[in-house]
Order: structure tokens, then C-alpha cells, then sequence
């Protein structure tokens, strides 16, 4: 009777084996009490439910646990979970030092990042300023010195794009951009700089398009001039913003392993260097006060308007040559810019035509002084 029950029993644990080989185990609502293992017992669960199984089998933590899986072939009672086995295409798991290395270097890129992401934006808002305070002056200076000459009457103001001719002087060198277009640094591969050494963690990051490449001269009307100025640096801090964010937004989704090729060096290396390329590109801080520049940009309108004062000769006995009287509204300017010193202006009863020769002196010998 003892050998048949023994046949059944066996011819069960046979029959629970699956395709792969591996031994199947019933889950039971009521386990039977578990059996204090000897040697040779362990060696068999070893074989039939894995070394993990036998290590938590035999942790007294584990068998507290109030479900079980039995091993039929035993009347072993092992925790739940407790045979879990490794995929072996896997290979082994990491350790968790690697885990917690990896967990380290990802919040070190993602700050390093973070910090970068800063220094654009700071340099885009100084950027922005200055395109506000240029376009400011710009525009006072056109307002002051076409109001001066609506006053005179009988003088004509210069027009939008002698006044252009100015601004393109001033803004040379490192404010080149705001005549000419947004810093190429914003436009011209962004993405390399920001993403390096960062392994595969942003490959999934696309192209940056934060600020058109096409970009156009600037407008010579001052109004324009400063609307497209300030309308170009804020769209470009737009796209920063919305390139960062996808960054952070895949580094988040980013797996473990990809922070295995992760380079500080070239990462640090690589933001250094954009932020010294920004360093070129004048913004607000090196800038004079709005109030200088504007001045700067007057005397310069002054200087274009100047030959215009001479009007030409007559002949009758002797030929006879005619200058425009500097009206009172435009001594005013004059002498607020510093012209009138500069030139040597009297303003006098009969200093007219002699006032009006210096004029167009002074502006034939005036070279603006650019802002930077």
C-alpha cells in the first residue's frame, strides 16, 4: 500500500514538469508544516527549486510568510516568490553598488545640466536687455531729433533709413547680432554642446530649434527696429525652454545601463565652451546707460543731417554762397549731445551762415563710437 501511494506521488512530480524542464509547484491555501531540513534534503530543493528558494527557505525572516508553495516530491514548504529563477540571456543583475553608482551619476549630469540650462537663459536675458535698451535709445534719439527739426519748420528731418545708416555703425563688433540677426550659438548646433557626454541617456533628443538661421537685416524704422530685436530673443528663450524641458523629460524615462557611458569631462567641457562663445556677444551688463547710447545715436543723425544745411550758391555781382539758420529747437539739441561745444557754435545775431559752416564741419569729421 506504502509503495503505491509512493508510485502515485512520484508519477505527480513527473507529470507537474514543463516543456523547459523546470519543476512546476502547486500554490495551496494550507501548506503542511514545514520539515527541519537535513543536508541531503537541501540538495535536493537545491536541484528541484533553485538556490534562491533554499536560501529564503532557510532564513527564519522568510517563514513567517502566511503563503506557501509546496514541493510535492518533498512536503517542503517554500515562501511565495521565494523560486523566482534569473533569465540567463540576461546575465547577472547589478549590484547595488552598481545600482546606486548609476543613480549618482544620473543626478550629477541632470545637475550639470540644470546648471547649463541656467547659464543660457541668463545670457539670453542679457541679450533681450540690451535689444530693449538699444532699441530704446535708438528710438529716443529719432523722436528728439525729428521733434527738433517738426519745431524748426523750415528744416527736413532725415529719413528712417539715413537713421539705419547710424545704427549699423554702432553696432558693430560684439553687437553686431542685434543688426544683423540672433547669435549663431543659439541657431548653429545647439544640441551638440548641451547633450554631450551624455551618452545614450539623450539620444532620443532631437535637433534644438530654438532661433531661425534665416535671419534678416534688422528694420531701420527705430519702433520696428526694437519690437523685432526684443521679439527674436524672447522666441529664442522659448525654444531653450522647450528644448530643456524635453531633456529632463527623456532623462527621466532614461534606463540604468544608459548612464554606463556618461563623460563629466566632455559633458563640463563642451558647456564651458558655449558659455565662453556667449561671452562674445554683447548683451546689457557691458553696455552704456540708454541715455548715452541715445545721445551717441543723436549726434550721429546730427553728423548725417548736417550737409544739408548748405543751400547752394547764387550769382549776381559776386557769387553768394546760403546756408539754413539753426532755429532754436535744433541749437537745443545741439547743445544737449555736446555739438555745439565740439563745433565751436555761437548762436549770435550774425553767426548764422558761420554756425551753419561749422556744423557741417563738425559732422563731415564726426565718426560715431560704437557701443562696445
Amino acid at each position: 500500500m506504502e509503495h503505491a501511494q509512493a508510485d502515485t506521488h512520484e508519477s505527480q512530480v513527473r507529470a507537474n514538469k514543463g516543456s523547459t524542464g523546470e519543476q512546476r509547484v502547486t500554490e495551496l491555501d494550507e501548506a503542511p508544516a514545514p520539515t527541519v531540513l537535513g543536508p541531503r534534503a537541501v540538495l535536493r530543493l537545491q536541484r528541484l527549486a533553485g538556490n534562491q528558494a533554499v536560501s529564503q527557505l532557510v532564513s527564519p525572516q522568510r517563514r513567517a510568510e502566511p503563503r506557501h508553495l509546496v514541493v510535492p516530491s518533498q512536503g517542503l514548504v517554500v515562501p511565495t516568490g521565494a523560486i523566482a529563477q534569473r533569465d540567463p540571456k540576461k546575465g547577472a543583475p547589478p549590484t547595488i553598488d552598481k545600482r546606486v553608482t548609476r543613480i549618482e551619476i544620473q543626478n550629477k549630469a541632470t545637475a550639470h545640466l540644470s546648471e547649463f540650462q541656467n547659464g543660457v537663459l541668463a545670457a539670453a536675458e542679457d541679450w533681450e536687455m540690451a535689444a530693449l535698451n538699444v532699441g530704446s535709445a535708438y528710438a529716443t534719439a529719432a523722436d528728439r531729433h525729428t521733434q527738433a527739426i517738426t519745431d524748426a519748420q523750415r528744416i527736413v528731418a532725415l529719413n528712417a533709413q539715413i537713421m539705419g545708416s547710424v545704427m549699423v555703425v554702432l553696432l558693430v563688433g560684439p553687437m553686431g547680432w542685434l543688426a544683423e540677426g540672433l547669435p549663431g550659438i543659439l541657431s548653429q548646433g545647439f544640441e551638440d554642446f548641451a547633450q554631450a557626454g551624455m551618452g545614450e541617456a539623450l539620444s532620443a533628443v532631437g535637433p534644438a530649434v530654438i532661433a531661425a538661421t534665416d535671419a534678416k537685416p534688422a528694420s531701420t524704422n527705430p519702433q520696428v527696429f526694437q519690437n523685432e530685436a526684443v521679439g527674436k530673443v524672447k522666441n529664442a528663450k522659448k525654444g531653450v525652454y522647450e528644448y530643456f524641458a524635453s531633456c529632463f523629460k527623456e532623462i527621466a524615462k532614461a534606463t540604468p545601463e544608459s548612464w554606463d557611458k556618461y563623460d563629466e569631462g566632455a559633458q563640463q567641457t563642451k558647456h564651458k565652451q558655449w558659455l565662453e562663445k556667449a561671452k562674445s556677444f554683447g548683451g546689457a551688463k557691458k553696455l552704456p546707460s540708454v541715455e548715452e547710447m541715445a545721445n551717441e545715436f543723436e549726434r550721429g543723425f546730427w553728423a548725417k543731417w548736417a550737409p544739408g544745411l548748405y543751400k547752394g550758391v547764387t550769382y549776381a555781382i559776386f557769387p553768394q554762397v546760403h546756408y539754413a539758420a539753426l532755429q532754436k529747437p535744433v541749437q537745443a539739441r545741439l547743445t544737449a549731445v555736446g555739438i555745439t561745444s565740439a563745433a565751436g557754435l555761437k548762436f549770435g545775431w550774425f553767426s548764422d551762415d558761420d554756425d551753419a559752416r561749422k556744423t557741417i564741419k563738425w559732422g563731415e569729421g564726426y565718426k560715431s563710437v560704437p557701443f562696445m
